[in-house]
């Protein structure tokens, strides 16, 4: 049985990680901040357990290195975990957006069959990087900033064009090493290719391909994340603030009952 994209499976699987995020966002809620903290780190080692699989098992470590945004968080999470460091952990809640736009827009996984070790393994990784990020600011270990907006996006940014010459730079050095062993004159198609970030392509992704049509350039269509990035951390902001003028106003107004009574 595939996953499939939006079809029953899809969908069920959807609701287990935010039933699974909502669970342990309570149960974390009755614990002390150190027990929270040893609760998400042992989580967030699921994530860097998947990294490292996929780059030992396949067999192929310059195709899976982990230079996704989604990799690079599983890596990340746990340093942002233990040191509460706000931009660490503002930048993992940031890049857990792409998580989800992955796990929601599955193109490039509706094929995996659901009882694979490559779904589980792509299943469990983007789980904690969704789920993680979060819960380390709803529990309350580390408070929402918008002042560290700017050095998310800068890092985030810098990461890409870092990765996107990577991409270059390995394309090339797997093109040269066909060459040398006279396969590419045989089939160009066959030489493996690689595209962290998606900085040379959507890859079948359809938000990145929505991106690609604003933009038609490779690297450059995906700049696009950085205003994505600006307005999710100033939703998040108002969202809280909102949270709060509630909150003080509902307490104002039981201090007033009670001094009625």
């Amino acid at each position: 049985m595939t996953w499939g994209t939006f079809t029953v499976q899809h969908i069920l699987s959807l609701a287990a990680i935010v039933a699974f995020a909502v669970s342990l966002h309570f149960i974390l809620k009755r614990l002390s901040d150190k027990a929270k903290t040893r609760v998400l780190f042992a989580v967030s080692l699921i994530g860097v357990a998947a990294v490292l699989y996929d780059l030992v098992r396949w067999g192929q470590p310059l195709l899976y290195l982990p230079l996704h945004l989604c990799s690079l968080n599983a890596l990340i999470i746990p340093f942002a975990v233990l040191t509460k460091n706000k931009v660490a952990a503002h930048l993992t809640l940031v890049w857990s957006l792409g998580a989800m736009l992955v796990l929601i827009v599955n193109t490039g996984q509706a094929y995996y069959e659901m009882f694979s070790e490559a779904f589980w393994v792509f299943v469990l990784c983007h789980t904690v990087d969704v789920t993680v990020p979060a819960l380390l600011f709803t529990t309350g270990l580390v408070e929402f900033n918008i002042k560290k907006a700017p050095a998310v996006i800068g890092t985030t940014m810098a990461a890409y064009t870092c990765v996107h010459f990577i991409n270059i730079g390995i394309n090339k050095y797997l093109a040269n090493q066909a060459a040398s062993l006279a396969l590419y004159a045989r089939s160009r198609a066959a030489i493996p290719q690689v595209n962290y970030m998606y900085s040379l392509g959507d890859e079948g992704n359809a938000a990145f391909a929505f991106f690609k049509k604003i933009i038609p350039y490779d690297y450059w269509h995906m700049y696009l994340i950085a205003p994505i990035i600006a307005a999710f951390l100033f939703a998040v902001h108002f969202g809280i603030k909102l949270r709060r003028k509630r909150k003080a106003k509902k307490e104002n107004i039981t201090v007033k009952t009670e001094a009625l009574q």
